[in-house]
């Protein structure tokens, strides 16, 4: 008996859990900065903070980036996968990336099928103490896999 209960008050907490505590999963990892992942969009990130465009459930499918410099988790969405959106601003072939999601410092980046990848650096970069770190960060740049294999919306 006790042990049914105890079953019970398992499944119902499992089941009240916040849904970002749900499953999710990591879709790589890369050493580079995080914000390399895409352009920022200053529009976007700014509907996400307004809560008008942000992931259904935060970091289901993520991208890590654990490098010295720009280290984050970064959720990930497209126009068909977890994307909350009411106004329709995503766009086909086009992958989503959110920073402090559903927050007020919320940053979207976004890519989309056949742009070209775009090194942004760190700025000041002349004057960064970190600026061999980061140099080291895009040795091999091109044919890195986590480049590679960048989700890509359908």
């Amino acid at each position: 008996m006790f042990r049914g209960i105890l079953l019970a008050a398992a499944a119902l907490a499992w089941s009240t859990a916040p849904a970002y505590a749900q499953a999710s999963k990591i879709l790589t990892t890369s050493n580079h900065p995080y914000w390399e992942v895409g352009m920022l969009d200053s529009d976007l990130s700014t509907e996400c903070a307004r809560g008008l465009f942000n992931q259904i459930q935060p970091y289901k499918l993520k991208l890590v980036f654990n490098g010295s410099i720009g280290p984050a988790i970064l959720g990930v969405a497209t126009s068909q996968y977890n994307l909350y959106d009411p106004k329709g601003r995503a766009q086909k072939d086009t992958s989503y990336f959110f920073f402090r999601d559903k927050t007020g410092a919320c940053e979207v980046y976004r890519f989309a099928k056949g742009e070209e990848q775009k090194k942004q650096g760190a700025l000041p970069m002349d004057f960064s103490p970190y600026r061999s770190v980061i140099e080291d960060s895009y040795k091999g740049w091109k044919t890195d896999e986590s480049v590679k294999n960048r989700p890509q919306g359908r």
